[in-house]
């Protein structure tokens, strides 16, 4: 059978084809505790739910401790660890705070913030469907192909995680969806809401608003009329794409009323994690990935330890208890720095090649404007939005049988060992 004949994926399947993975993860990190168990330096922290500990190290337990406790850390009195969780941005602790409904039923507070991560990955799945076929029309192959690679990239785990990634993109989808379709205003709407998810919302509303005038001037340009004969109605749309900033100007006037200081976002950034610190970031992330500096290595503040008893310079006790021995200096320089570098480059190259401009614009922005923001190791998680980069390795990969099903096997692969890896407690973005 020509695999351009399949038949479009129904709402039914990718309903609980959304299920059945999440459902698949969940107890695919079950038995992986039974075989690796949790390192221990981790035990007291997740007591309550072992068996959920995959989806919440790391920034996971950050938002979620935000929506049990607020964001001052009262167990550490002296700056800036005293504002460390100033550095997340309400739109997820929120969501988790809504969760005590499910906690108020079934007794833990896990299982709700789990359930809001589905509800939101059905959305993602959804609304990639509807911008692929936006994007590649009828070739239903193509478009299953370049979902599932995009669904199973080595880093897409992350969407799977009490993370911001899964509700970020469901909007970045949900939005171009919408301007695709003329509905511009609409589609800025849940720009407000993005505002209080990530700080990147306000780079993205940029695009987003570039995308539309693109959108409308190749519209007016087949009509035969100049871009301006609709001024009217691209002044007020284009008014909404402040939207995106909204949000996230909002939380930094909370920050101002609440803790007195409006820019207490860089500040915990910078003095807490590390970040912003200047334009050396690329050998700063050579340097932690080596283990030579961690995150908390910063010249104002003593070196803090994630919890009681882990080193975040090394990863000497997780490698001793778990066996994961691979997890070495290469590694990590591989794996979390030069294979996102080597998407980037091949993707660029082929969008040149076939002249995409836009998709090129958006998915460097997207990638560097947060890379030049974070000296951090996370670079391989921010290129999750940079999706055409993505999109377009599948579509050279797909011409080809033996291409296609090595790049999707391999994806599978090294998805499966991050979430290992990350759900032990090894820092993988």
């Amino acid at each position: 059978m020509n695999i351009k004949t399949i038949k479009a994926w129904t709402i039914k399947q990718i309903f609980f084809g959304s299920v059945l993975l999440k459902v698949a993860l969940i107890l695919f990190s079950i038995l992986s505790f039974l075989i690796v168990p949790i390192p221990k330096e981790y035990k007291n922290e997740y007591n309550g739910n072992p068996n959920l500990f995959a989806f919440f190290v790391y920034d996971g337990s950050n938002y979620l401790r935000i929506s049990d406790s607020g964001y001052i850390d009262k167990d550490a009195p002296e700056k800036p660890e005293k504002y460390r969780y100033v550095s997340f941005l309400p739109g997820l602790p929120l969501l988790n705070y809504s969760g005590r409904l499910v906690k108020s039923i079934i007794n833990t507070r896990y299982y709700g913030p789990v359930f809001i991560n589905l509800m939101f990955f059905i959305v993602l799945c959804f609304s990639l469907k509807y911008y692929l076929d936006d994007e590649y029309k009828e070739d239903e192959g193509l478009k299953r192909y370049i979902a599932l690679t995009y669904l199973f990239f080595p880093f897409s785990f992350f969407f799977h995680l009490n993370y911001t990634e899964v509700i970020f993109m469901s909007c970045v989808f949900i939005i171009f969806n919408l301007i695709n379709r003329d509905r511009a205003a609409k589609a800025n709407i849940l720009g407000l809401f993005m505002g209080f998810v990530r700080v990147t919302a306000i780079p993205f509303g940029f695009f987003a608003w570039l995308k539309y005038i693109l959108r409308q001037r190749a519209e007016t340009k087949a009509a035969g009329k100049p871009l301006l004969s609709r001024y009217i109605p691209l002044f007020f749309n284009s008014t909404t794409f402040l939207f995106y900033a909204i949000g996230t100007l909002a939380t930094f006037v909370y920050y101002q009323f609440e803790f007195g200081n409006f820019f207490l976002y860089f500040k915990s950034q910078k003095e807490f994690y590390g970040r912003n610190r200047g334009s050396n970031w690329f050998s700063t992330v050579v340097e932690e990935l080596q283990g030579k500096a961690g995150y908390y290595d910063t010249p104002n503040v003593e070196k803090i330890e994630i919890v009681p008893g882990v080193n975040t310079g090394g990863w000497d006790s997780f490698i001793q208890q778990t066996g994961f021995h691979f997890y070495n200096n290469n590694f990590r320089l591989v794996y979390l720095l030069w294979f996102p570098f080597l998407i980037a480059i091949t993707g660029t190259i082929l969008l040149i090649w076939k002249k995409r401009w836009f998709d090129l614009m958006f998915s460097w922005g997207m990638w560097i404007i947060p890379m030049l923001s974070a000296s951090t190791a996370s670079i391989d998680r921010y290129i999750l939005q940079s999706f055409p980069f993505i999109f377009v390795i599948s579509e050279f990969a797909y011409k080809n049988t033996l291409t296609r099903y090595m790049l999707f096997i391999g994806y599978i692969c090294l998805f499966v060992l991050g979430f290992l890896l990350h759900s032990h407690g090894f820092w993988i973005g």
